[in-house]
């Protein structure tokens, strides 16, 4: 007896079909019972069926699939469904990184790659090529770097983002190696040592690359850094009077003093001056920048740094480099120069020696030449005051 139920066009129905008696069945339909003539199929003619002998072949060979090693316990890799292990990827000892293939699955009749669930070092592979596995089955065991790997890898990235090598550019690289020139003239070929070892070093020390989102505090330009508070002495001035002071005191105007005519030879650095003011301006520049890129014509350093300070502060920097490495390199301009303008029977001739000078004109000659100056040029106080007053201490 079976019993069925359906709704037709909403109304349910409970089916009971009983015994079946030859074509006869008794069907019993909500508890109303019917007999139903089944109709009956006429029986089909048996066709005969030929057997041929058909040659022995070899039987192929059956593939044994063996089931995968059980779990070891502890957390691996589980296959996500019952399958074969076409290939395995990796080999104990390997590193993975997370999402990286370890193994392809054959399930359902298809390929599955399964992948790392995280990084770290394969220390088990529990299956072999053509092993049958389970669902939940372990295949590999990775073991996760420990904590401390982790830390530590967290903080040598954090590191190397602080690396001068890191914020290095093409600038950083180019101004070095101009630094590194610098220094190579002044030690080696002893260009100017004095002048070509600070410019050289400085440009070192300001272009050591450094992470400027940091706030360390070691840079140049940064508001509160050592090296700022340094700057402030060009920014503001301090640092060309000071030089002037040391210059008063190292040079002997003896020279002068008996042979007022070598100031000629001074007031010739004016043509240059001026020269360097006009070109300025027929490139562009605003009357006071040309006037601070000028004083460059007149290869005076501290001269320049005082003056573009006041006049160009966005120019001092270039202007500071240019002015001393053009005095530094005099000895390189200067030869061939001078034998263009001059024969050689005119370079082998030799000075007379100066007249000897008193010690009271040396004591003079720096308060006349302060007074005669100053009176004459007052904006020039600081740095003429200054050299004035180191060549009055040299004298005395």
């Amino acid at each position: 007896m079976k019993e069925y139920k359906y709704k037709i066009n909403g109304n349910s129905y409970k089916v009971t079909i009983g015994d079946i008696e030859d074509n006869i069945a008794h069907v019993e339909v909500n508890g109303t019972h019917y007999k139903v003539e089944m109709e009956k199929q006429p029986k089909a003619a048996a066709k005969p069926v030929v057997v041929r002998p058909m040659p022995n072949a070899p039987t192929a060979p059956t593939q044994v699939v063996k089931p995968a090693a059980p779990s070891t316990g502890k957390s691996g890799v589980k296959s996500p469904l019952p399958g074969v292990i076409l290939d395995i990827k990796v080999n104990v000892g390997d590193t993975v990184k997370k999402g990286q293939t370890i193994i392809i699955l054959e399930a359902m009749k298809m390929e599955n790659n399964i992948n790392a669930d995280k990084d770290g070092k394969i220390t088990a592979i529990n299956v072999n090529k053509g092993d049958s596995v389970l669902e939940g089955n372990d295949l590999v065991i990775i073991e996760s770097y420990g904590r401390f790997y982790k830390l530590l890898g967290n903080n040598l990235a954090d590191f190397w983002t602080y690396t001068g090598f890191a914020n290095a550019t093409a600038g950083h690289v180019v101004m070095i190696l101009v630094g590194l020139v610098f220094i190579y003239l002044a030690i080696a070929k002893e260009f100017e040592p004095m002048l070509l070892i600070p410019i050289g070093f400085g440009m070192l020390i300001g272009n050591i690359p450094f992470n400027m989102d940091a706030g360390l505090k070691v840079g140049i330009y940064e508001e509160g850094s050592v090296l700022n508070i340094l700057y402030q002495g060009v920014t503001s001035g301090w640092y060309p009077p000071l030089i002037f002071l040391g210059i008063g005191a190292m040079t002997d105007f003896s020279a002068l003093i008996s042979n007022p005519k070598l100031m000629l030879i001074g007031a010739a650095a004016q043509f240059g001056i001026f020269g360097a003011y006009m070109i300025a301006l027929e490139m562009g520049f605003d009357p006071m920048q040309a006037g601070a890129i000028g004083i460059i014509g007149g290869a005076d350093g501290p001269t320049a740094i005082f003056l573009s300070s006041k006049l160009a502060p966005n120019l001092m920097g270039a202007i500071a480099v240019s002015a001393y490495s053009y005095m530094a390199l005099v000895p390189v301009i200067q030869p061939p120069i001078m034998r263009l303008l001059t024969t050689k029977n005119e370079r082998v001739i030799r000075m007379k020696p100066p007249r000897a000078v008193s010690h009271t004109e040396k004591v003079i000659f720096p308060i006349i030449g302060l007074l005669l100056t100053c009176f004459l040029v007052p904006s020039g106080l600081p740095l003429l005051g200054m050299l004035f007053f180191g060549n009055l201490l040299k004298a005395v």
